[in-house]
Parts: structure tokens; sequence; C-alpha cells
């Protein structure tokens, strides 16, 4: 299957993951590269096939819960039979409240599931408390990083 595409998907209680998953595929824009964003909420799982790489920006909700606007989506995700997603690079970004037992639960499901399907992650996932601002720069620049390397390698 020839993959094509990035993506960066987020999952939101509150609009914060919605801003952080903005404000990366701007930066991704700005290297040259298309990326689409969207709510999980509008993503069918099956389209997860055609993309080369997929960023995932995701809440957990109360004590491990996904957002409202993920649930439907971690669901389907949860079901991918294993290596259905060979050849999907992703990463994820996890944000919740460290004062939950299970803290970041969403991102860490999401994250287990991608790699179940055969995806391949880029780096190690972030699970981010309540102060965002400086784990998530640290993530993104990472994340860019890895992606200006893909680009050159392309144009080599």
């Amino acid at each position: 299957m020839n993959r094509k595409g990035y993506m960066v998907l987020y999952g939101t209680q509150t609009g914060t993951a919605e801003d952080l998953a903005v404000e990366l595929q701007e930066d991704i824009r700005e290297l040259g590269i298309e990326c689409g964003c969207e709510n999980v909420f509008d993503v069918d799982v099956a389209q997860l096939d055609s993309l080369e790489k997929v960023f995932v920006i995701i809440s957990t909700w109360g004590d491990g819960d996904p957002p409202d606007d993920a649930e439907d989506f971690c669901e389907v995700l949860s079901k991918v039979n294993e290596n259905r997603l060979k050849g999907l690079d992703y990463a994820v970004f996890a944000l919740g409240d460290s004062g939950y037992e299970l803290f970041c639960e969403c991102g860490k499901q999401v994250d287990k599931y991608l790699s179940f399907a055969g995806a391949h992650a880029l780096m190690d996932r972030v699970d981010c408390d309540i102060d965002i601002d400086e784990p998530f720069r640290e993530w993104k620049e990472k994340l860019l990083s890895i992606l200006r390397e893909c680009v050159s390698v392309v144009e080599a």
C-alpha cells in the first residue's frame, strides 16, 4: 500500500488539545509538508490506512476516560487487527491531570492500540500534567526535528 499524507489528530474536552494540534499543524506546514488537522470525532479509523504519519494530541477526562469527542474513535481503534497499520508512523502527546489515578490513560491506550496495530512510534509518548507549555514545546521540537530529517532524506 502506498501511504501518503500527514495528519494531526486531536481529542479534547476543553479545547486545549485542539489548540495544540492547530499549532503543530502550522509548524509542520512551515517545513513545507502538507498536513491536515482533524478532531478524532470526524475521522474514520480506516482512514489511517492511507496516511504516512499521524500525530495524536489527546486528553484524558476524569479518571481515565477519553474525551466525549474521542469515545468512538478509541473504541474502534482498540479493535484494529494486529499489523493492520504497518507502515504508519505516529507520535502521541497525552494530556491529563496527575491528581487522577489513571493519569493520561487515554493517550496511553491510543499509543498501545497504534503499536499493536503495527504502527511505528517515531518517538516516545509524552504524558503531560496540567502545566503543558514546556513539555509540549519539547515534544513538538523533537518531532519537528525528526520530520526535518525525513524531508531532507526525501530531497536528497
